[in-house]
């Protein structure tokens, strides 16, 4: 995760920084040598005072030069380590499989990208070297009280380990942190989800909760919120008083227990090191809710980067492709036991240059069977084969650049309008650009836009309508020219004017290929190919066309009777009557 040199500058910085504390110490030590030269006619080894005074002052300039070089190599080390770990997250995000990317809440992959890896990266710039340097001040401290006198040490580290214990109690714990982080990316989920919701309409029932969800989340970010600070500032006045205390705590343990422990020097070398000691306790505390948030930070970095990859084979991608669902079965990560099966038993087949239609009650996996298609997920059992092939045995690239989607949800970047449309095909040539943009109906209102193709759509394309989205959409579908087509619902929560000229849009596009498509207006599906019909459960209750299906599945015929609308595909010349299965 992190190469061996990032890890040797970290531990440059590091060792040096401990080094430089080491020699903050020095002045405290001379001190209380001079102190014992006069105090207790010590003999500092042929030492001069003058010497050790030169010897103080040396070692402030040593201390500097350690610092410098202390924060260079954190400096180096961060820029790798932002480097590495940015590299190593963009890599595994591209290798993740499509769905576990489309159920991330909005935002938590850029948080890990650019937010932990900053956090990480600003703790080993700014904090590092001087945590270092304290905990150099701090070992050195204790290393000559030790030395110096046990029974003083031992007092005072008891108190010191007590003081610590009761900072840890009063302040802030994990859960404090890591709730408040989850409260606020419900929030800016939620946030998101009504965002939308109101683009919409705000009039549908999932709209209309989408909206009232947020001030509810809004006041548990703001009570996880109020419990952090509170306890952050409990742990800083305990820290405070402990650092600061630290001194004094020296000396009234050498003066309580009197008699050699409570010599002069003694006092002096227990206050220079409690005094010197105190910024670097300061320094340790202070720097403990960042070294809290560096670890948080690493650990749902590692969990990105532990995530598995989609694999992938080598095969060749078929000149036929029919769509074969074989015995599938599939419930999404986290259910257990088969009870949170999406789909069940499916075996059923989307002929090849055919319009395949997925039709049911709500909730009973149609975008899911769109999906194991075009391997957003893999199947827990059975297999989905284009062409007698499972998808499986497919490089992900070859998958993906023989299938387009175009889904309800528009994808667009914040960028121009051409770049959108190239991610369909990246070296598509401007006079291409135009000939999808026309097919789709979409070039009219690019034109007039005031830069054209070079118009910048903004943030997920809210510049646009929601007809002009789905238009760029379509026509980057066209621009890809994939042999197999996925239609989920793309002219959902439209008007049916808007709807009408979407249909008309789409039309060309399905010619000659193979479509899967999910619509929640019958209307859009009476003259597919084939509909395949699912029940509540997850499974095939019945297949065939429109007319057949009217006399042979009770649930199509539910469905048709409460629903009343026009026909809005043109008529498939492929259209046949099916066998109910």
């Amino acid at each position: 995760m992190i190469a061996a040199r990032t890890r040797a500058l970290l531990g440059i910085s590091f060792g040096v920084g401990l080094l430089g504390g080491a020699a903050a110490t020095v002045p405290a030590l001379a001190v209380a040598l001079i102190a014992a030269v006069y105090f207790d006619r010590f003999d500092p080894g042929g030492l001069t005072v003058m010497q050790l005074v030169f010897t103080a002052i040396a070692s402030v300039v040593v201390r500097l030069g350690l610092s410098i070089v202390a924060r260079v190599a954190a400096g180096s080390a961060a820029m790798l380590l932002g480097r590495d770990l940015r590299g190593a997250a963009a890599t595994t995000i591209g290798n993740l499989p499509l769905g576990v990317l489309a159920q991330a809440r909005p935002g938590s992959y850029e948080a890990v990208l650019l937010g932990d890896v900053d956090a990480l990266c600003a703790f080993v710039n700014e904090r590092l070297p001087e945590l270092a340097s304290a905990y150099g001040v701090l070992l050195t401290a204790w290393i000559v009280l030790f030395v110096r006198d046990r029974d003083v040490a031992l007092i005072a580290l008891a108190a010191t380990l007590g003081g610590l214990a009761l900072a840890a109690l009063a302040g802030l714990r994990p859960r404090d942190r890591e709730g408040e982080r989850a409260a606020r990316e419900a929030l800016a989920a939620a946030v998101f989800a009504a965002t939308r919701a109101t683009e919409l309409d705000r009039s549908l029932p999932d709209a209309s909760a989408s909206v009232r969800a947020v001030p509810g989340l809004a006041r548990a970010y703001r009570s996880a919120t109020e419990r952090r600070a509170s306890a952050v500032a409990v742990q800083a006045a305990v820290r405070r008083v402990l650092a600061g205390a630290f001194a004094a705590l020296l000396v009234l343990v050498a003066l309580a227990l009197g008699g050699p422990h409570a010599t002069p020097s003694l006092l002096i070398l227990f206050a220079a090191l409690g005094l010197r000691s105190t910024s670097s306790w300061v320094v340790a505390f202070g720097t403990g809710a960042a070294s809290a948030n560096a670890r948080a930070a690493w650990r749902r970095v590692g969990a990105l980067l532990r995530q598995p990859p989609i694999a992938g084979g080598s095969a060749v991608f078929p000149a036929r492709t029919d769509i074969r669902f074989r015995d599938v079965a599939f419930a999404y990560p986290g259910t257990a036991g088969g009870r949170g099966d999406v789909l069940r038993d499916i075996d059923v087949t989307a002929s090849a240059g055919a319009v395949t239609a997925i039709v049911g009650p709500s909730g009973c996996g149609k975008t899911t069977f769109t999906r194991l298609a075009a391997r957003f997920w893999d199947v827990d059992r059975g297999a989905v084969e284009i062409g007698g092939t499972d998808v499986r045995d497919f490089a992900v690239d070859t998958l993906m650049r023989n299938v387009a989607c175009v889904f309800q949800d528009v994808a667009l970047l914040d960028d121009t309008v051409a770049v959108n449309l190239r991610l369909g095909r990246p070296d598509a040539t401007e006079p291409e650009l135009v000939a999808a943009a026309t097919a789709a109906g979409a070039h009219a209102f690019i034109d007039a836009m005031p830069k054209g193709y070079e118009t910048v759509v903004g943030d997920r394309g809210l510049r646009l309508s929601r007809g002009e989205r789905q238009r760029l959409q379509i026509a980057r579908a066209f621009l890809k020219n994939a042999p197999i087509l996925i239609l989920d619902e793309p002219t959902a929560s439209m008007d049916p004017a808007t709807e009408a000229e979407l249909a008309d849009a789409l039309a060309p596009l399905l010619r000659g290929k193979t479509v899967l498509l999910v619509a929640h207006r019958l209307s859009t599906v009476v003259d597919a190919d084939r509909i395949i019909v699912l029940d509540r459960a997850g499974h095939v209750e019945a297949t065939g066309t429109h007319a057949v299906l009217l006399a042979t599945s009770p649930t199509y015929a539910r469905m048709w009777s409460s629903y009343d609308g026009r026909p809005l595909l043109p008529p498939s010349p492929l259209a046949t009557e099916g066998v109910a299965t």
